[in-house]
C-alpha cells in the first residue's frame, strides 16, 4: 500500500476517528481499574490485530512492568484453568486435582498471573462461555495479579452454531443472556464504533489524496459503493489506485464492476451537471427567452416556452438549429467559446450516463477541473 509515512490507513483508525480511540481507551481504563475484560468484536472491525498492540503499548506506558501474554486456545484445551496455569509452570506443578479449592481461587490467590494480563481470543461461543464462567470466580481485583482479556469475534461461530444445533443449548445461547461479574467490564465493539467513524475514516484518507475536491467525492463514493464497510479494502483501494488511468475501467470489467462505476458517476457527476446546467440558463436567460420565442421547440410532446424548462439537451438544439427565415442565424449565440464548449460536452456525458454507460477518466478530468 503506498500510503505516506505516518498515514498508515491502521494508524488512522485506531488513533485519529473517535469512536476506536474511545474504545482503545475503554480497554486500558477498566483493566486499570483490576477488571478483567469480556471484549466482543463485529466482524467489520477493521485492522484488529493493531488494538492489541496499541493497547500492550499503553498498558506499558502507564505499568512498565507488566507483561501482555497472548493466547489461542485449542479445540483440546477445554479447561480455561489449565491453560492459565501453563504461564506459571511451577504452579501446575503445585495444583493437585483432589483440593476443595477450584482452580480459579487458587490462581487468584496463588497469584499465579502476577504482573501478566492474559489476553484470550476465543474461537467460538462456547469457548468464550468457558471463559466467562471462569471469570465469575476469578477476581484478582488488581492489574498486577493476572487480568484476563477474553476477546469474541461475534459472528466467528455462525457456522460452528448450526452445525451444533440441538447437541449443546450453550453453543446457541444468546450472547446478551450472559450476566457478567461486577468485577468485570464488557466491552462491544458496536457500542463505540458508529456509521459516523467510517465516513470519517474514509474522508481522512480521500483528503489526503492530490486530487480536486470532486475528484475526492467521487472516489470516496466509489470506494464506499465497492467495498461497504471493509475499512481495509476501502483502504487498500483509496491508496493503490490509479484514478486517471483506463486501468481503473479495466479491472471494473474484469471484476463486473462496471455498474459500480456508473452508479458512482451517478451520484457524483449527476448533480455537478445539474448544477452547471442551471447556471447556464441563468447566465444567458435572456437570450434564451428570445431564441424559444423565434421557433417552437418540442420536448417530450410539450412547447417549451420558459428558460426554466430548458435543459442541456434544448440548450444544445437552441445553440445548433437555424432560424427558419432568410437569416438562417442560429435561434441562440453563446459568444463565449468556452461556455459553448462546455455545454455540449456537459450535454455528451449527461447522455452517457443516462444510458448507463459510464464516463472516462479523462472525462472525468475535464468535467472536475472546472469546480475544484
Amino acid at each position: 500500500m503506498h500510503s505516506a509515512p505516518g498515514n498508515d490507513p491502521n494508524t488512522v483508525w485506531w488513533n485519529q476517528i473517535t469512536g476506536p480511540v474511545v474504545m482503545k481507551n475503554a480497554i486500558v481504563t477498566s483493566l486499570i481499574e483490576g477488571k478483567s475484560i469480556f471484549l466482543q468484536i463485529a466482524p467489520d472491525v477493521p485492522w484488529w490485530g493493531e488494538i492489541r498492540k496499541q493497547t500492550e503499548q499503553l498498558l506499558l506506558d502507564k505499568e512498565q512492568d507488566l507483561q501482555i501474554q497472548y493466547c489461542v486456545p485449542s479445540d483440546n484445551e477445554t479447561d480455561p484453568g489449565r491453560v492459565l496455569l501453563k504461564f506459571s509452570p511451577d504452579a501446575d506443578d503445585n495444583y493437585r486435582e483432589t483440593s476443595s479449592v477450584s482452580l480459579a481461587n487458587y490462581i487468584e490467590k496463588e497469584r499465579v498471573l502476577e504482573g501478566q494480563i492474559v489476553w484470550i481470543t476465543c474461537s467460538n461461543w462456547h469457548k468464550t462461555l468457558k471463559w466467562l464462567n471462569f471469570c465469575k470466580q476469578y477476581n484478582p481485583k488488581s492489574i498486577d495479579r493476572g487480568l484476563l482479556v477474553i476477546e469474541y469475534l461475534s459472528d466467528c461461530d455462525a457456522e460452528d452454531g448450526e452445525r451444533n444445533a440441538g447437541t449443546d443449548s450453550s453453543n446457541n445461547r444468546n450472547r446478551r443472556d450472559v450476566s457478567l461479574p461486577r468485577h468485570m467490564t464488557e466491552i462491544d465493539s458496536g457500542n463505540f464504533i458508529t456509521e459516523y467513524d467510517r465516513l470519517l475514516f474514509c474522508s481522512l484518507l480521500v483528503s489526503r489524496l492530490s486530487l480536486s475536491s470532486r475528484w475526492k467525492k467521487y472516489v470516496a463514493t466509489l470506494a464506499s459503493i465497492l467495498y461497504g464497510s471493509n475499512l481495509e479494502h476501502v483502504a487498500e483501494f483509496i491508496y493503490d489506485t490509479d484514478f486517471h488511468s483506463d486501468n481503473l475501467y479495466k479491472i471494473a470489467k474484469d471484476l463486473n464492476a462496471s455498474r459500480v462505476i456508473w452508479r458512482a458517476q451517478l451520484q457524483v457527476v449527476f448533480p455537478q451537471i445539474e448544477e452547471e446546467q442551471i447556471g447556464f440558463i441563468e447566465k444567458y436567460h435572456d437570450p434564451i427567452k428570445q431564441a424559444l420565442a423565434k421557433e417552437p421547440i418540442i420536448r417530450f410532446g410539450n412547447i417549451v416556452r420558459e428558460p426554466e424548462d430548458v435543459d442541456l439537451a434544448v440548450l444544445v438544439l437552441l445553440c445548433t438549429k437555424t432560424n427558419s427565415d432568410v437569416s438562417r442565424n442560429r435561434l441562440l449565440h453563446i459568444p463565449s467559446r468556452v461556455d459553448s464548449e462546455r455545454i455540449h460536452f456537459l450535454h455528451r456525458i449527461r447522455n452517457e450516463i443516462a444510458h448507463m454507460r459510464y464516463c472516462t477518466p479523462q472525462d472525468l478530468d475535464i468535467l472536475f477541473e472546472i469546480v475544484s
